[in-house]
């Protein structure tokens, strides 16, 4: 099965609470360097083989490069929010509970 690189994302974040993927995208400079260590990370953590990506980031134009940081860096949030909302929520039911 196929996964977006959105629900890579998502899973790889609900699975690893303790990290936090948006520290490999945080910096002003937008690098080639920086956008492969992350595939790479994100690729061991998910065991899904992203070279597809590997290859997009080695050989795109800058500006592209540009566009897939604010992707990136937009659905690393949203994921991230997401988890912080679910684990609020379980705190709550317990509390009521």
């Amino acid at each position: 099965m196929v996964m977006k690189i959105k629900d890579i994302i998502y899973k790889v974040i609900q699975d690893n609470p303790q990290i936090e993927l948006s520290k490999f995208l945080h910096d002003e400079n937008i690098s080639r360097h920086k956008l492969l260590i992350f595939f790479q990370k994100l690729e061991e953590l998910s065991g899904v083989e992203l070279s597809t990506y590997i290859n997009f980031v080695k050989t795109c134009e800058r500006e592209k490069l540009c566009d897939l940081y604010a992707y990136l860096g937009y659905f690393i949030m949203k994921a991230e929010l997401n988890r912080t909302k679910n684990h609020i929520e379980s705190l709550m039911k317990k509390d009521i509970i």
